[in-house]
């Protein structure tokens, strides 16, 4: 494991989680690919560590089904990208509709505020860029933030990174449209209008997810 990962380790994170992090980003990223089968010891080997975080790590994995148990030994990926992201992005409309619902009955005037400099400023930024995602995020995390409710919360923070991964391809093509939907979203929020509010939010995802149906070529 590269020196900067321990460091990492040793300053801010215990090394199972630092392990948990990289064999999740090789599952999304498709590098560890569906099927492939992992052993306690080749990534202890692979990373220059023990046996036992890796062990942690793994099932932590198995716990947000990234990976599978064998019975004769090891594990195996249990990630296919495209069947996979369509069944979370069917998690996240209700989650994100939900979430929007609530911040509506309940956002304070200050987030309000933050959300319209946040809109604000999407609106001057090219929606593929890195700032763009930066607000975007920072908006979501408002309206998150706003729900007061941390299983809520927890969940949608178990799928997003899903969600962030596949974001350049689900919004290549809706640049014109992407500004509008926050926008609806944002309105709804600040009237404090429950039902627009998670129809809105719900739209947004879906129209997200029919764009990476489409430009994935599913049928």
């Amino acid at each position: 494991m590269p020196n900067s990962i321990r460091e990492i380790a040793i300053k801010k994170k215990s090394l199972k989680d630092i392990i948990f992090e990289f064999l999740k980003s090789q599952i999304l990223s498709g590098t560890l690919k569906m099927g492939q089968i992992l052993t306690e010891k080749d990534i202890a080997t692979r990373l220059n560590v023990s046996r036992t975080p890796v062990r942690e790590a793994f099932n932590s994995l198995y716990h947000e089904g990234l990976i599978l148990y064998r019975p004769e030994g090891g594990v195996v990926v249990n990630f296919s990208d495209s069947k996979d992201m369509i069944e979370i992005y069917y998690i996240m409309i209700a989650l994100e509709g939900i979430a929007a619902r609530l911040a509506a009955e309940q956002i304070s005037k200050e987030d309000l505020q933050r959300m319209q400099r946040y809109l604000a400023l999407m609106e001057t930024t090219p929606s593929q860029s890195a700032k763009f995602k930066k607000l975007h995020k920072n908006f979501n995390a408002i309206i998150f933030k706003s729900t007061k409710n941390s299983k809520l919360i927890d969940l949608i923070n178990k799928y997003i990174e899903y969600i962030d991964r596949v974001q350049a391809v689900s919004w290549e093509g809706r640049e014109d449209t992407l500004l509008q939907e926050h926008k609806k979203i944002f309105e709804a929020i600040k009237n404090h209008d429950p039902d627009t509010a998670e129809s809105a939010m719900r739209l947004h995802v879906e129209n997200s997810r029919n764009s990476y149906i489409k430009k994935v070529g599913i049928k």
